[in-house]
């Protein structure tokens, strides 16, 4: 009952805005490979927003989740940081580095979504995002 109550009351929609900040930063790079900064930055800016109402929340009631999420919101702080740093850079290749740190091949919050969608089952409660 716990993660479904953290995810009911705020938890679900910070991963959700995390992962729209992050899709918002992917979607900068154009095709061409070329950078579209004023939407990078506003994405990067949202980011690091979401990355601080996220922490300043109640932590997952899971010890080995909060870990998760503890953990990807730190790389995640890093990264949107170093994306914030890279401007004036308007080529995707300089920008690498941050885009592969934000975009590991296994989406660590969609993961940990799941999880917390099966471990909230038990209490008869469904998480939702949005």
């Amino acid at each position: 009952m716990q993660i479904w109550a953290w995810g009911y009351f705020g938890g679900a929609d910070l991963m959700g805005d995390y992962e729209q900040a992050v899709a918002d930063i992917d979607r900068s790079v154009n095709p061409d490979g070329s950078v579209e900064v004023t939407a990078m930055r506003r994405g990067c800016t949202d980011l690091l927003r979401t990355i601080d109402r996220a922490e300043a929340y109640f932590p997952i009631p899971a010890s080995a989740e909060q870990s998760v999420w503890s953990g990807v919101l730190a790389g995640s702080r890093v990264s949107a940081q170093d994306c914030l740093g890279a401007f004036p850079v308007t080529d995707w290749k300089e920008l690498r580095p941050v885009l592969t740190a934000l975009n590991p091949p296994v989406d660590p919050v969609a993961a940990l979504f799941d999880n917390l969608v099966e471990l909230a089952k038990p209490a008869g409660m469904r998480l939702r995002t949005g």
